[in-house]
């Protein structure tokens, strides 16, 4: 199995930069 965790920070910094825009 893949890291799940490691996909899901690389949302959560992509959602985090959208927010700052």
């Amino acid at each position: 199995m893949r890291s799940i965790s490691f996909e899901l920070s690389l949302i959560v910094l992509a959602f985090s930069i959208i927010i700052s825009e």
